[in-house]
Formats: C-alpha cells, sequence, structure tokens
C-alpha cells in the first residue's frame, strides 16, 4: 500500500497515475515498473527488523512495515509527493466486523472491506452490450473471475467451493469513480458507473453495484489457480439487500 507523509493511504480515486503501475511478485519480493518501462524496482519483501510505521486505512489505524528509502523515493517522484510504500504487518491484522460479516472478525489488512472480490465474465458481458465501448475487466479488478455461468448469477450464489477453499459472497460490492479509470493509461472517465446506474442501483447500498464481496470460509492460505472447477452453492432467494 502506498501511504502519504501522513501515513495515509493513497489509491487511484486521488491517484489515478497508480493504475500505470505494473507490479510483478516474485518469491523474495516485488518488481515495479510504470508503464512499459525497461526502468524497474526491486522491493525485498520485509523482514521483523523492517521499521514500522502507523498507516491509516479509511477509519483504521495499524502498524505496517516499512519497504524501505528506494521504494519510497520511486512512489514520491511518480506522484510527485512524498509518500512511502508499506507491506501489511505479519504481527498486526485489521478487521472487518458488521452486519454483513454476522459479526464474525475477518482479517482484511488493507482492501477496503473485504479480503476477496468475486466477479462473473458474462455480467462484464451484458454490462458491455449496454455501454457504447467494451471495457475489460481489470476496470473492476476482481481476485476471482467466475466463467460458465448466466450474467449476474451472483446475486443468488452462497458460497464457492473451488477446491480446499470455500468462499462465502456476503456483501454486493458498491462501485465507485475507479472503475472508470483505464487500468493501462491512468485516464478517467463517467462509464460504466453512468450505464450501470441504470440498471444496478441498489437503494439500500445507495450505490451501484458489479461483483460481490467474499470471506475465506475455509482453506485461508491455500492457492487458487486460473482454471480451478468452482461449485456453486445459491442460496434460496435472492440477496434481499439488492433493488434490482
Amino acid at each position: 500500500m502506498v501511504v502519504d507523509a501522513r501515513g495515509k493511504f493513497i489509491t487511484q480515486r486521488s491517484h489515478p497515475a497508480l493504475a500505470r503501475l505494473i507490479v510483478t511478485p516474485q518469491d523474495s519480493g516485488l518488481r515495479i515498473s510504470v508503464d512499459q518501462s525497461t526502468t524497474t524496482l526491486f522491493v525485498p519483501r520485509p523482514t521483523p527488523e523492517s521499521p514500522l510505521r502507523r498507516v491509516t486505512v479509511w477509519g483504521d489505524t495499524v502498524d505496517a512495515r516499512s519497504a524501505g528509502a528506494a521504494a519510497a523515493d520511486f512512489f514520491s517522484t511518480m506522484l510527485g509527493e512524498a509518500c512511502e510504500l508499506v507491506f501489511a504487518s505479519a504481527e498486526t491484522q485489521r478487521l472487518q466486523q458488521n452486519e454483513w460479516t454476522h459479526g464474525v472478525p475477518v482479517a482484511v489488512n488493507f482492501p477496503d472491506g473485504y479480503p476477496i472480490l468475486v466477479c462473473n465474465r458474462d455480467s462484464l458481458a451484458a454490462l458491455q452490450e449496454r455501454l457504447p465501448h467494451a471495457l475489460p475487466m481489470t476496470r473492476f479488478r476482481p481476485n476471482v473471475v467466475l466463467d460458465g455461468l448466466e450474467a449476474f448469477a451472483e446475486d443468488s450464489i452462497d458460497e464457492l467451493q473451488i477446491g480446499a477453499v470455500t468462499l462465502r459472497l456476503v456483501k454486493p460490492c458498491t462501485r465507485c469513480g475507479v472503475t472508470g479509470i483505464d487500468q493501462t493509461s491512468g485516464e478517467r472517465a463517467n462509464e460504466p458507473l453512468t450505464t450501470l446506474r441504470e440498471f444496478r442501483y441498489d437503494p439500500k447500498l445507495k450505490g451501484v453495484t458489479f461483483g460481490w464481496n467474499a470471506v475465506i470460509a475455509h482453506g485461508a492460505g491455500l492457492d487458487l489457480r486460473v482454471g480451478d472447477a468452482v461449485t456453486v452453492r445459491r442460496r434460496a432467494a435472492p440477496a434481499k439487500s439488492l433493488g434490482l
């Protein structure tokens, strides 16, 4: 996560240039570049000796491990202000605990509110039929993309079984202006929010929805891979929160 000089999180909402980052995880750290530049920064994973600093994500303040001076210089130059790259600390967990998790604490660390975002490929196809120009799934930044389901079938799914991993879909994901940011160039646009508002507005959540937030019911720490078979467990009726 990138934070400003006060330790407050920075996202594409205020800094759309972050979309231009190319981050490649490696066993010992992260390799980072901007656009297709051949100039890259390698950021090693922190150690227990890496400095701790207090950072804020929305209303939560937790400890994080600094990624060091080189990473701070890289991001400060890119964004034009003093900032720093930090890693989630193994010693500290930020928890989400609300009506959607039924009061059960869920570890989220740096994501806004939930650890997993699930989207459906046919839902994107249905949205694209209403748009003047097709948009890629990267606009919605999901962790898991489902294939082989009818459009918006995720609205009636309770759980996904993927090998030994069980994901529970707990809350429709209300979408913000980041969906209008081209994830290659960082340029802003009004779509797809304008079109989504026509048929995916949820009055209870006071926003448009696309995809579902999920929690890990079983199998935390196990791997998911592209092409894994998925067993779908549906609700008896669509979630009451949706006003579709």
